[in-house]
């Protein structure tokens, strides 16, 4: 164990792994974080700017339901499917 703790006796060099995961847009919190994500998402929908869309079966960032969802609204997407059922 003390390998792994070695890179963190520090209190200094603990602060990004306690920050990061503390920081992710959950549930509308922290808020700030959650509206900048609210309008980057609301952005991608709108613009005309090519995306690719990776998505996989079972999804666990992006579940089947929430990728339908999305497949239904894109513009200028270009889906990619990384699963065995094949494009929709």
């Amino acid at each position: 164990m003390a390998a792994y703790r070695e890179p963190f006796l520090d209190p200094v060099f603990r602060e990004p792994v306690y920050r990061f995961p503390n920081e992710l847009p959950i549930a509308g919190a922290p808020v700030d974080v959650w509206a900048m994500a609210e309008a980057y998402h609301a952005w991608l929908l709108g613009t005309e700017i090519p995306k690719l869309f990776f998505w996989a079966e079972p999804g666990s960032i992006i579940s089947t339901g929430r990728a339908d969802w999305l497949r239904a609204r894109r513009t200028a997407w270009t889906g990619v499917p990384l699963c065995p059922r094949g494009p929709r």
